[in-house]
């Protein structure tokens, strides 16, 4: 059973900030500094914004200073933070499971970029509601942010498509609904 997303509070966003978010822990298997290499190799071509704190920001602010470091960001300004990005990423080398950040971005009707690691996959339609790149890859990465940043039509487009799926598979009502059905039958089994 997959995490549920409230599709019916958080709106799908028409806006359109022009910056790729990263949201998470800036710590090594949440993949950030790939993000970071990737973003400097393109001559920091398209603007990128990290929210989040943990062990590696000091470092990484220091030798990536083409990125914005917007550290902790909660509540309002964090839901204004996604609504209005261009594009989510989330470049784990680690095995996530269903990330909620993906499916935030898909309920806001993003597009999100991800590494084919864990779960992620799952949750991402390739070339459909985003874009997936090997992890720890930091070249495809770079291709695909590159691809999608210079291309505001077809991230609408895959922003439109996320948000359906969101609302399609990963609704928190479906969600909850299908979870009493889990426990109902594994009621019945005892």
């Amino acid at each position: 059973l997959y995490n549920g997303v409230d599709t019916e509070t958080l709106h799908s966003s028409e806006i359109d900030g022009g910056y790729v978010l990263f949201l998470g822990r800036l710590s090594p298997e949440k993949g950030v500094e790939t993000l970071l290499k990737a973003h400097a190799a393109s001559s920091n071509r398209w603007p990128l914004r990290i929210a989040g704190t943990g062990p590696l920001a000091e470092d990484l602010k220091h030798r990536y200073p083409g990125a914005v470091f917007l550290g902790h960001l909660s509540g309002d300004v964090l839901q204004q933070t996604i609504a209005e990005a261009a594009v989510v990423v989330l470049p784990s080398e680690c095995f996530e499971n269903c990330p909620m950040s993906i499916l935030e971005a898909m309920a806001y009707g993003k597009p999100v970029v991800g590494s084919r690691m864990g779960g992620i996959p799952e949750l991402i339609v390739d070339d459909v509601t985003g874009k997936l790149y090997t992890a720890g890859n930091s070249d495809e990465l770079q291709a695909a942010l590159t691809y999608l940043m210079g291309n505001q039509v077809v991230r609408q487009a895959m922003g439109t498509k996320a948000r359906v799926r969101a609302e399609l598979e990963f609704d928190l009502n479906h969600h909850n609904a299908r979870l009493l059905e889990i426990y109902s039958a594994a009621r019945k089994k005892t």
